[in-house]
């Protein structure tokens, strides 16, 4: 049922017993060419993905004693002993149009299925592209897998990135199977298992080499703003009247806003992309995200959806204790949001010049653009704003960055042993 929270120990019991193949009745591991390309691809990747399996192996061995892991124990093989039978056919176009949301997935959650699925018949499953319907991603469930692994692993995505694709095909499974069939366990603990091994090397403070290109020295991304409100306030200032409505002015004044709340504060994650802003508090249950300027000492961000484990948030950006250690950001931040939405009047915060709210891929792909050759992200930026932090303020002022950027601090000190 929607709202009702499966306890802990229940939900450890069902990973330690599905993380073992001998729990699975309707699946088997068969001596095919999947199997051998799925034990190849395991054992060479990008990721380093036995070697992280091992390392959560030993992990869940001291801390639950017991083996916790899908991965060492094959479940990442099991495939059908017989392909079952269909109980919803995806067809593909009412899947693009929501049509198979489920009520507990927001809107967003929908979307990054959607845009999972496209991306996946765009790039790797070319040939079903005519396809009506997605069942020859159930029928076919571990070939999908294998050629997954093989384009994130090509295209040197990150863990995280594989984790979401797997996530996507649980979700599939989940509308064509239902919920409680053993193929959906199997990339359910999977899924468990990657987002393990992701929090696992949150945690060792090293950056890879993926994150060693991205990254860029906090003082470079303060300047980088600055430079990018300068362009489009000189361009502003020596505009005539049309200025107020010109499409090219206004885009660059919210691109700058958009650099700014991902430097001037500290760094939220995604849900920042989604931001409406509404006039009243009472607006704020109606939406996943919002913005609520009152006046310059009161500007409420609302987050309504619960993300990575933590509940809806509410907080003023004029908070007294990240200000306590970045006033001169705050102000500027504050007088930047002010500005930008008295001059262009909109319905959300980061909305393109026919008045539409931005895609989150858009925006990401803006930020990507901002440097040459270092494809800087929202962790980029999260990373550098706690690596310049971290030895600079006291502890109750790194709680309460922590608590704002919606994510438990651990995982933003990553980078602290390279800095």
């Amino acid at each position: 049922m929607p709202g009702i929270k499966t306890p802990k120990k229940v939900k450890e019991n069902f990973y330690f017993k599905f993380s073992n193949t001998d729990s699975y009745k309707d699946l088997t591991i068969k001596k095919n060419q999947t199997t051998k390309d799925l034990i190849n691809i395991y054992n060479n990747n990008t990721w380093n993905l036995k070697e992280k399996a091992e390392a959560l192996d030993e992990k869940t061995k001291i801390e639950h004693n017991n083996n916790f892991n899908s991965f060492i124990n094959n479940v990442y093989l099991l495939d059908y002993i017989k392909i079952p039978k269909i109980q919803t056919s995806i067809n593909k176009n009412d899947f693009y149009k929501f049509k198979y949301k489920d009520e507990e997935n927001t809107d967003i959650t929908e979307k990054n299925y959607i845009d999972g699925v496209k991306k996946w018949i765009k790039y790797i499953f070319v040939d079903h592209s005519k396809d009506l319907n997605l069942d020859w991603i159930i029928i076919n469930h571990n070939k999908v897998f294998l050629e997954i692994l093989k384009f994130n692993n090509v295209k040197n995505n990150t863990l995280e990135t594989l984790r979401k694709d797997v996530n996507t095909l649980m979700h599939l499974l989940k509308i064509s199977l239902g919920e409680r069939v053993e193929v959906v366990n199997k990339y359910k603990v999977l899924n468990m298992a990657l987002s393990k091994m992701h929090e696992i090397k949150e945690r060792e403070n090293i950056l890879d080499e993926r994150e060693e290109k991205a990254f860029i020295e906090y003082t470079e991304l303060l300047k980088l703003r600055q430079q990018l409100y300068n362009e489009w306030l000189e361009i502003y200032e020596n505009t005539p009247l049309t200025k107020y409505k010109n499409p090219i002015l206004r885009i660059k004044n919210i691109m700058s806003l958009l650099v700014s709340f991902y430097t001037l504060y500290t760094p939220m994650r995604l849900e920042i992309m989604h931001l409406k802003i509404i006039k009243s508090e009472d607006e704020a249950i109606e939406n996943e995200a919002s913005i609520y300027i009152k006046n310059k000492n009161n500007i409420y961000l609302y987050f309504q959806t619960e993300n990575k484990g933590h509940k809806p948030i509410k907080f003023n950006i004029n908070d007294a204790v990240i200000k306590s250690y970045s006033e001169s950001n705050i102000n500027i931040l504050i007088e930047n949001t002010v500005e930008s939405v008295e001059l262009y009047p909109r319905k959300y915060l980061f909305e393109t010049s026919t008045g539409k709210q931005y895609e989150e891929k858009s925006l990401q792909r803006a930020l990507y653009e901002l440097v040459p050759d270092k494809n800087l992200g929202v962790n980029g930026f999260r990373s550098s704003y706690y690596t310049y932090w971290y030895y600079k303020i006291n502890k109750n002022q790194l709680d309460r960055a922590a608590i704002f950027c919606c994510s438990f601090f651990a995982a933003q000190s990553k980078i602290l042993g390279s800095s």
